[in-house]
């Protein structure tokens, strides 16, 4: 059966291997668990920080679109 995850190599500083096995132990992760689920939130947090911008950009534009109608009505 082929794999179905990559490998990838990464260096960090030797100071930096016990803090990660406490918290993945803590966690009940591997330290592959821990990393994956690092990069999740920090690739989701990105998104959201994009978002943002692209979201301030159009406000400061004046070309922001709001919710008009019984949609916008039932939200608030």
């Amino acid at each position: 059966m082929p794999r179905t995850t990559n490998i990838i190599s990464i260096s960090l500083p030797r100071s930096l291997s016990p803090q990660i096995q406490s918290v993945a132990k803590k966690q009940g992760m591997t330290t592959s668990e821990l990393f994956r689920a690092a990069i999740r939130e920090y690739i989701e947090r990105l998104d959201h920080s994009v978002a943002m911008k692209g979201y301030q950009a159009e406000k400061a534009a004046g070309t922001l679109r709001t919710l008009d109608g019984s949609l916008a009505d039932s939200l608030q």
